[in-house]
């Protein structure tokens, strides 16, 4: 008498990605002695067929899921007189999904003056743990920089240095290995101070001799200093 396979199971439900590990288990009884030994095989919608593993005493296989399309797989199982039972399962590889950037954004909008850093933030979805890296491009030359490679941390700091028009990009890339990228548009002014007023306490003209206080008003980085000069016009 054939061995009895009572069930050819898996721990995932059809339909799976491609490149998720399914393990196939079996299970079996044979009539005499001796153990009863496991193989797993695989067909593909054209027809095509490939061993998944040869006859062994285990009673499960983990396989992982390449090529997509509909497949059909199979226990055969055998006693130790030879005879052999056949089980199968239907089963589905479709292709993976990409990911998706659902947002990236700068804490501080665009323009900002040179030296200023600026905080890039993405949000993405996708398959098994996402990976970010953020990139810039100078509109102007064309040259392009890594800001910062692929980590798992969405986010990162990103020092304006040059003046001029640029493209901020972020690559995000899935468990597959699949990236999508997102990219927005930013302009770094010059960090030159802007004086906002200059005036003199007392109003245009005076006697020779007269003390004029003169007052300057200015916005810039840090801690500003202030030089007075002054030009005689005539020749």
């Amino acid at each position: 008498v054939a061995p009895i396979v009572s069930s050819f199971t898996t721990d995932k439900q059809s339909p799976q990605v491609t490149g998720t590990q399914v393990k196939l288990t079996a299970k079996a009884t044979g009539t005499g002695t001796g153990t009863l030994k496991y193989k797993f095989l695989i067909k593909d919608a054209a027809g095509n067929w490939a061993v998944l593993r040869d006859y062994g005493t285990s009673n499960t296989y983990t396989w992982t899921t390449k090529a997509t399309g509909n497949k059909t797989l199979y226990v055969d199982v055998k006693d130790s007189n030879g005879k052999v039972t056949r089980k199968a399962m239907s089963y589905t590889v479709k292709e993976a999904e990409k990911p998706k950037v659902v947002s990236f954004a700068a804490d501080k909008k665009s323009p900002q003056a040179s030296g200023t850093e600026v905080t890039l933030s993405a949000a993405a979805s996708g398959t098994g743990v996402l990976q970010y890296k953020f990139l810039v491009k100078d509109n102007t030359t064309g040259n392009w920089s890594v800001i910062r490679d692929y980590s798992i941390l969405n986010s990162c700091t990103w020092k304006a240095n040059k003046v001029g028009n640029k493209t901020l990009y972020v690559d995000v890339k899935d468990t597959n290995g699949t990236v999508v990228r997102k990219s927005m548009s930013y302009n770094v002014t010059s960090s030159a101070p802007t004086v906002v007023i200059f005036e003199a306490d007392k109003k245009s003209p005076q006697v020779s001799g007269t003390s004029v206080l003169l007052m300057a008003g200015a916005s810039g980085t840090g801690v500003l200093q202030y030089k007075f000069l002054v030009k005689d016009n005539t020749t």
